[in-house]
C-alpha cells in the first residue's frame, strides 16, 4: 500500500497547524508553527506502524525566514547646536549680552561660594579665575 500526501496530513493534524508540509516518495518533512506541537508529534508518533512500516521521526530545529518584526525606536531629536563663542551662559543663569566668559566666571564664583558655605568639597588647589579671565596668584 502507498501512503498518500492526504494520509500524512490526516496523521501529524491532530498535532497542530503545520507551516510547511513537503510529501517524498519515502519521506514527509512536516515544520509545524508551534515546536512543542512538532515535540509532541514526535514522541506520540515515534516507531508508528504505518502500512507495515515504523516510522522513523526526527527533530530538525529551522531558522524563520524572516526575523521576528520589532517595533521602531522612536528616534531621538536631533542634538541641539550650540555657539559656544556667543552662547553667554549656556542658560544657566538667563542673563543675555554682556561679556560671556565674565558671565560665566561670574557664576562659577557664585556656585564655588556656595558650595563651600554647605561644605561640599571642591577641587583642592584651584582658585577661581578674575573676571579678567586670569586665575589669582597662590
Amino acid at each position: 500500500a502507498v501512503v498518500t500526501e492526504d494520509d500524512m496530513r490526516g496523521i501529524f493534524k491532530p498535532f497542530g497547524e503545520f507551516e510547511k508540509f513537503e510529501m517524498g516518495a519515502e519521506e514527509c518533512w512536516i515544520t509545524f508553527h508551534l515546536q512543542s506541537d512538532a515535540q509532541d508529534a514526535m514522541s506520540s508518533m515515534q516507531g508508528f506502524q504505518l502500512v507495515g512500516q515504523e516510522l522513523q521521526i526526527t527533530m530538525q530545529v529551522v531558522a524563520p525566514d524572516r526575523p521576528p518584526a520589532m517595533p521602531a525606536a522612536p528616534m531621538a531629536p536631533p542634538p541641539e547646536i550650540m555657539d559656544l563663542k556667543n552662547d553667554s551662559d549656556f542658560g544657566a543663569t538667563g542673563a543675555g549680552g554682556g561679556d560671556p566668559l565674565a558671565s560665566r566666571i561670574d557664576l562659577m564664583r557664585k556656585l564655588l561660594s556656595s558650595h563651600s558655605e554647605r561644605g561640599v568639597p571642591t577641587v583642592v588647589g584651584l582658585q577661581a579665575p578674575s573676571a579678567s579671565g586670569a586665575a589669582p596668584a597662590p
